[in-house]
């Protein structure tokens, strides 16, 4: 390994190497009289040594200042370096620390580059998304109230019904607004958690007892295994919703005569809700991308039954800003089992 050498040594080396210039060239200059002026000679190599030290400390100051000060005054937006460098770039934990402190400085910009490279790749497609999402409702609206504004709304036959389309297409773009503005409440944390002391069997409960009607026009059986009370710390209203979300995803890609089973596991300081069917599963691939915004793994199931693609993204907010977690596990064709902790009273 390669010794690192201090400016310090390489003035000292310059100096020596000078003043033994200065001594050969005047041994032959005064061949005969060299060792008669002995003492004089060693005076003059001695100014020698100390005028070659001192310019050669001063431009090595100079250029190490020149150079390293803007270095610093990008990684540290301040002049930090003293006027006499030398002495400090002398201790070799000096350059040591100014190596490290530049590669710190590289890998953290490097990641902040990154970092907005993927959220502006992001913007982008959630622009696309919006766009594609009120898109079509909208175009659909201007189809129906097009066709009324031309006649049709003297037809019978006709102007409810487009009346009827029109407003089922207003609604979408409502709930996809909605669901929008609550994610970026959850991204930018301007919705405040309230949280409560609630009974989570109780809350299970009610949303089932809600969708029972639901399941059985879809064909899917509601099972409940909870044979305790569980009482737990979270905002209820929120909670609610991801449940109800979970278990209204679980019967819109059940398979006919299916079922989705509701559990909750008591883990020590945590309770665990798991919500798993046997419907048509998830395909491996699209697993990793399954809380992303406006992701649909089966987009003409989705869209039928009024989904705006933000379900899944929310719960995984919503859970994020309990501090807990949300996880999914699948095979395509078997079903999917969706569980979310959180925290016990």
């Amino acid at each position: 390994m390669i010794q690192k050498v201090s400016p310090r040594k390489i003035i000292m080396v310059i100096s020596l190497i000078t003043v033994l210039i200065f001594n050969t060239a005047l041994a032959f200059i005064v061949v005969d009289n060299y060792l008669t002026h002995w003492r004089l000679i060693i005076i003059f190599s001695i100014i020698i040594f100390l005028v070659i030290y001192g310019v050669s400390s001063y431009l090595i100051n100079k250029f190490f200042i020149d150079i390293i000060n803007p270095i610093y005054k990008i990684i540290r937006t301040v002049k930090v370096l003293p006027l006499t460098i030398v002495d400090e770039i002398e201790d070799a934990e000096f350059s040591k620390n100014l190596e490290q402190e530049v590669q710190n400085w590289a890998k953290e910009k490097t990641k902040q580059i990154n970092q907005l490279r993927l959220m502006e790749k992001y913007r982008k497609e959630f622009i696309g998304d919006v766009s594609h999402e009120l898109k079509t409702p909208i175009f659909t609206i201007q189809g129906y109230i097009s066709t009324l504004i031309e006649g049709g709304i003297d037809d019978p036959n006709i102007n409810k019904k487009y009346l009827l389309r029109t407003e089922k297409s207003i609604d979408r773009i409502i709930s996809i607004v909605e669901d929008l503005l609550t994610i970026s409440k959850l991204e930018t944390n301007e919705l405040v958690l309230n949280k409560e002391k609630f009974d989570l069997t109780i809350l299970i409960n009610e949303i089932v007892e809600m969708q029972t009607d639901y399941a059985a026009k879809k064909k899917i059986t509601l099972n409940i295994k909870l044979n305790n009370s569980f009482i737990v710390y979270a905002d209820r209203k929120l909670i609610y919703q991801v449940i109800l979300n979970l278990i209204i995803n679980s019967i819109n890609y059940g398979r006919d005569n299916g079922s989705t089973e509701l559990s909750v596991y008591d883990m020590d300081q945590i309770v665990m809700v798991d919500i798993s069917d046997n419907g048509i599963g998830i395909a491996k691939q699209d697993i990793p991308r399954l809380f992303e915004r406006f992701y649909r793994v089966d987009k003409s199931r989705s869209k039928e039954n009024g989904g705006t693609g933000l379900g899944l993204s929310i719960c995984k907010h919503i859970v994020e800003a309990h501090q807990q977690t949300i996880s999914v596990s699948s095979q395509e064709g078997l079903g999917s089992s969706f569980s979310i902790t959180l925290e016990k009273a």
